[in-house]
């Protein structure tokens, strides 16, 4: 960061009349000078004074070095700053001594006094070194983001300097936040040299005007309506996003929700959220589905559930039979259905579930035939049909043949030889159980035909199944009986 200005014996330079501040012989780094200390044909010329002048864009340290002085030159050195006042010196050597001064100087001019003190007759010439070092460095201002952003953001601002800075927010650290537009410089003074950085210039776009949503109707409606939502102070010079996705001054909503709203300005900068109108949308009645829990054919005294799979919140039902709950236990037949209702309407019914109660087998109906027999001799018997019976069992006495028509409503059978007395039984059945039995008593056929014109015989009791009396009333001889079976 140093640079050295070299003085040696140029005589095409120009800077051999540089004795006041005015005349002062410009310096610029690497150039090379004429320095000589003058004389006039054996005159003496005591103090000639050379002025010599270093411009600079930074503060720094100067260090003048003169050296290869002739043996008969005293030289003193000085330095000004650019106001012509002195800030170092006087620096004096020995006759033909090396000579330093070190000074330091901000941005600007300073000069550079060199003086004989000693007096010479003839010119001298010397060599004179000028080395400038920068000291402090111009300080770099980095930011950790966009210099333009939207109001409610902000920049941090971190110079190179990490000592001595001053802000042009009179902040002292080395980093500052900056959250307003403007422009911004950290100065760095050492030993009364300010050196400022390139300013950093922050702009802060505003925030729009959060938008006023505003309801056109109530809030809570039912599924098939919608509701206006719209910005009462909309600006055609910003966009808006809606929560929803939406973009336009007005939104339909049809869902349950909390809707809001942003504006959205040309430098991309955000508002404040509008209020918050928070949505209710009640569903329509779902069409119930109904489910049984069990076969939809059942025997009396049972019963079968039916329930609905897909009740709705907020839901009612009606059932076909005026049942009112989520699940009804059915015992009659019958075609069953439901409808659920809410305070957005009726659903369409359910679908059909029919149930079919088959009853009890009802005990059979009165028996027909005879109930009094004779051995080896063939009966019909017989009962009336039962509804909803699907067999007929029959049930003989011991030794009896049932012929045919087991299962039915009829029944041939053959008596046996040696029966005397017994019950002929029937009994119904359907899907759901057997009935009880129906019977009819049978007994032994011991009767005979009684001949009317016989007046004076009497037969009792006829037909009788133990004991048969046959009694003669008025007897005359030489009378036969005969009994045959």
């Amino acid at each position: 960061n140093a640079f050295t200005t070299c003085f040696s014996l140029d005589t095409t330079d120009g800077c051999e009349y540089n004795n006041t501040f005015d005349s002062a012989c410009g310096i610029i780094p690497n150039d090379t000078f004429q320095a000589k200390i003058w004389g006039y044909d054996g005159y003496i010329l005591s103090n000639d004074v050379d002025y010599y002048k270093l411009s600079s864009s930074q503060c720094g340290t100067v260090v003048v070095n003169i050296t290869n002085v002739p043996s008969t030159l005293r030289i003193e050195i000085n330095a000004y700053n650019s106001l012509q006042s002195p800030i170092a010196g006087p620096a004096i050597g020995n006759l033909g001594g090396d000579i330093s001064l070190t000074y330091n100087t901000g941005i600007g001019d300073s000069y550079i006094l060199i003086n004989d003190w000693n007096g010479n007759t003839s010119s001298n010439t010397y060599t004179m070194w000028v080395t400038f070092t920068p000291n402090p460095p111009v300080p770099i201002v980095t930011a950790n983001g966009p210099l333009s952003f939207c109001e409610g953001g902000s920049v941090t601002l971190t110079s190179s300097a990490n000592a001595n800075n001053h802000w042009s927010t009179s902040a002292s650290t080395q980093s500052i936040i900056v959250n307003t537009s403007g422009t911004y410089v950290d100065t760095v003074v050492v030993t009364g040299c300010v050196v400022p950085s390139l300013p950093i210039i922050v702009n802060v776009n505003p925030r729009p005007a959060a938008p006023i949503v505003i309801a056109n109707g109530v809030t809570t409606f039912c599924q098939s309506d919608s509701l206006q939502l719209f910005i009462s102070n909309f600006d055609t010079s910003v966009s808006y996003l809606w929560s929803n996705g939406g973009n336009d001054t007005i939104e339909y909503v049809n869902t349950t929700g909390n809707y809001l709203c942003t504006s959205i300005s040309d430098s991309g900068c955000s508002s404040l959220n509008s209020d918050t109108i928070s949505v209710t949308v009640n569903p329509l009645p779902s069409v119930p589905v109904i489910i049984a829990n069990n076969s939809t054919t059942i025997c009396e005294p049972d019963s079968l559930i039916l329930s609905i799979t897909n009740p709705c919140n907020g839901c009612n039902y009606l059932w076909s039979n005026s049942a009112t709950t989520n699940s009804i236990d059915v015992n009659t037949s019958g075609n069953y259905l439901c409808s659920s209702s809410n305070i957005c309407g009726t659903s369409n019914s359910s679908n059909t579930i029919s149930i079919t109660v088959d009853p009890l087998p009802l005990p059979p109906n009165s028996l027909t035939g005879n109930i009094i027999v004779a051995a080896n001799s063939i009966q019909i018997y017989s009962t009336a049909t039962v509804v909803g019976t699907t067999y007929y069992e029959w049930s003989v006495p011991t030794g009896w043949i049932i012929n045919s028509g087991q299962g039915t409503t009829q029944i041939n059978v053959t008596v046996n030889s040696n029966f005397t007395s017994g019950q002929v039984c029937v009994k119904d059945s359907n899907s759901c159980g057997v009935s009880v039995d129906s019977c009819l008593n049978i007994s032994f056929n011991a009767g005979i035909e009684e001949i009317n014109s016989i007046n004076n015989i009497e037969v009792y009791p006829n037909p009788a199944n133990t004991i048969l009396n046959i009694h003669q009333s008025n007897y005359a001889p030489n009378q036969q009986l005969i009994i045959t079976d």
